[in-house]
């Protein structure tokens, strides 16, 4: 009679402890998986508000990173749209350029390692001339869109542009000066 009580008790015992088992969702798997990506660095001009400009006021600076090193050099390609036209309204200039049209261009990043080991630093910078094109012909609009970028040696490494949407556009408006 001992025994079985024994027995009633381990079972009553076994299943108080099962059934007060709780079942949390795992917050990991809400996540979606965020390919590498490219994007504009923090603090670029036109990135958050649309970037004023008059034309025939200069140039601007803007910078390209990689934030998460593929340990390899990159290409990184940018579009342009907008009713800005290239060599009328706008030119870009930098020591990476390596191609420019008026639908975009190519910029050569290299991979550098830091002394630091665990930290890289993998941007290059590039520079829109906003041109005076001593035409009357309104304001301008131009945004320059980070497609991505890809391995200057391995076609196979593909970086997206932007975080998603954040960082991955530049709005500038260029003011007619006429």
């Amino acid at each position: 009679m001992k025994s079985i009580y024994k027995y009633l008790m381990l079972i009553v015992g076994v299943s108080a402890l099962v059934s007060c088992e709780q079942e949390y969702d795992n917050p990991i798997d809400e996540l979606t998986q965020v390919n590498l990506f490219v994007q504009y660095a923090a603090g670029t001009p036109g990135i958050d508000e649309p970037l004023e400009v008059e034309e025939g006021s200069g140039s601007e600076e803007f910078t390209i990173q990689a934030p998460i090193s593929k340990e390899t050099d990159l290409i990184a390609e940018v579009s342009f749209s907008g009713d800005a036209e290239y060599g009328v309204d706008f030119e870009v200039d930098g020591d990476s350029l390596l191609t420019a049209s008026a639908t975009g261009a190519t910029f050569y990043i290299k991979y550098e390692k830091t002394n630091n080991t665990a930290v890289t630093v993998d941007q290059t910078d590039f520079t829109i001339d906003f041109i005076d094109d001593a035409v009357a012909d309104g304001d301008k609009t131009l945004v320059v869109t980070l497609v991505g970028a890809k391995g200057a040696t391995d076609s196979s490494i593909q970086l997206d542009g932007g975080r998603g949407a954040i960082r991955k556009t530049i709005t500038a408006i260029i003011s007619d000066n006429e």
